[in-house]
């Protein structure tokens, strides 16, 4: 059975140290946030770096959407 919670999905390299350092960056927060009194500048800084790292991988997603539509595209033409 594909998609099982035990089972690993690889990814794409890239994509997941991507991942991981978004997770790192969230985990800092809540190590912050438990603090008696939080560093709001050092969270507000690590929540600028989670979203800059989002929105390369967001631009990463659409360039290879952008490409694989242009393919296919490209092979309907081909073919007619």
């Amino acid at each position: 059975q594909l998609g099982g919670p035990k089972e690993i999905v690889r990814r794409d390299p890239e994509a997941e140290r991507a991942r991981l350092v978004i997770d790192e960056k969230r985990l800092e927060i809540r190590k912050e946030l438990i603090k008696e009194t939080p560093d709001w500048k050092k969270i507000e800084r690590i929540n600028s770096e989670i979203a800059t790292e989002q929105a390369k991988e967001r631009t990463v997603n659409m360039k290879s959407r952008f490409e694989a539509r242009k393919n296919i595209e490209q092979q309907l033409q081909k073919n007619n």
